[in-house]
């Protein structure tokens, strides 16, 4: 193939984010994980996977919550993190979490 190609330089401004930083709180069987605010996020993404389970990472589209709340079956134990969206394009991962719902402290 012969020829030549005119090739545009296409400038996209996407916000670099950067990744949430993560609160946990177990009390018993109830769990709340918070994490800040990223400048230039217009929402969250949620991303959970059972403890010691061969099972494939479940996420929730957060909206512009962060935060989630709940109680968990005794027994259960989780890996969570969090990452900010913007324009679609996701951001880092925050620092990874784990917990285990009415576990001896």
């Amino acid at each position: 193939m012969t020829g030549a190609f005119d090739c545009a330089k296409l400038n996209i401004d996407l916000p670099l984010l950067e990744a949430p930083v993560p609160t946990l709180t177990v009390d018993g069987l109830d769990v709340a994980i918070t994490w800040t605010s990223v400048e230039g996020a217009d929402g969250y993404k949620f991303h959970y996977v059972p403890y010691l389970l061969v099972e494939p990472t479940a996420s929730e589209e957060m909206g512009n919550r962060t935060g989630i709340s709940g109680s968990l079956p005794l027994g259960s134990a989780y890996y969570v993190v969090a990452r900010a969206v913007s324009r679609g394009m996701e951001g880092p991962f925050s620092n990874v979490e784990h917990f285990v719902p009415g576990a001896e402290k």
